[in-house]
C-alpha cells in the first residue's frame, strides 16, 4: 500500500491535471481496497488501520493541491499560455477547475480527513499527531469554504477530549496548537 500511494504522488510530479489526479486517485483507492481486504479478515490490528488512515489522509492531500494548483484565480488565456511554456519549472497547471468542482472536492477533501482522524481517534494517544494533522486540514479547508465555525467546532470538540486525557499521554504542543488555531478560525 506504501507503493501505491507513493506511485500516486509521483504521477503528480509533471501535472497536476484532471487525468493526473485520477490515476493518483486511482492508485489511493486500490491501496485503500488492499488494506480494507486485510481488515476485512482481521479488523483489529492497528497498523493496517493506522495504513488506511493515512492513505485517505495523502488522498485528501492530492485533491486539495489539486485545487491549490488549479484553483481559477482570476488567470486568462495568456497566463494559461505563459504555464504551459514554463513545463521545465515545475508541475503544469490545467484549466481552472470551475467553482462546483472546487466545492465538491473541498466537501471530499473533508470527508476523508474527518475519516482518518476517526480512524485515528480509535487508535489511541499515540495518534493524536496524525488525528490533529487531519482536523487541522479538515478545518482550514472549511474556512475556505467559508464555514470557519464548522472547522473551530471540530479542533474545539479535539481539545475537550484532549484535556480528558492524562497529562502525560498529550505532546506538549498539542494543546497550544489546537487552542490557536480554534482563535485563528474564530477572530
Amino acid at each position: 500500500m506504501r507503493v501505491l500511494r507513493s506511485l500516486a504522488w509521483l504521477g503528480l510530479r509533471e501535472e497536476f491535471t484532471a487525468a493526473a489526479v485520477q490515476g493518483a486517485r486511482g492508485r489511493m483507492d486500490e491501496a485503500a481496497g488492499v488494506l480494507e481486504a486485510a481488515l476485512a479478515a482481521d479488523p483489529e490490528v492497528p497498523e493496517l488501520r493506522s495504513e488506511l488512515a493515512q492513505t485517505w489522509h495523502q488522498l485528501a492531500q492530492v485533491l486539495d493541491r489539486y485545487v491549490s494548483t488549479n484553483a481559477d484565480t482570476d488567470t486568462d488565456d495568456e497566463d494559461l499560455d505563459d504555464a504551459a511554456g514554463a513545463a521545465d519549472d515545475g508541475p503544469v497547471p490545467a484549466k481552472p477547475l470551475s467553482d462546483a468542482e472546487i466545492e465538491a472536492l473541498r466537501r471530499e477533501e473533508i470527508e476523508l480527513w474527518d475519516r482518518a482522524a476517526g480512524v485515528y481517534a480509535t487508535l489511541g494517544p499515540d495518534h493524536l499527531h496524525d488525528r490533529f494533522q487531519c482536523l487541522n486540514n479538515a478545518a482550514w479547508t472549511e474556512q475556505e469554504r467559508g464555514r470557519a465555525e464548522a472547522g473551530a467546532a471540530r479542533v474545539s470538540a479535539l481539545i475537550d477530549e484532549v484535556r480528558a486525557l492524562p497529562e502525560d499521554a498529550v505532546p506538549d504542543w498539542l494543546l497550544p496548537a489546537a487552542e490557536n488555531l480554534v482563535a485563528q478560525l474564530t477572530a
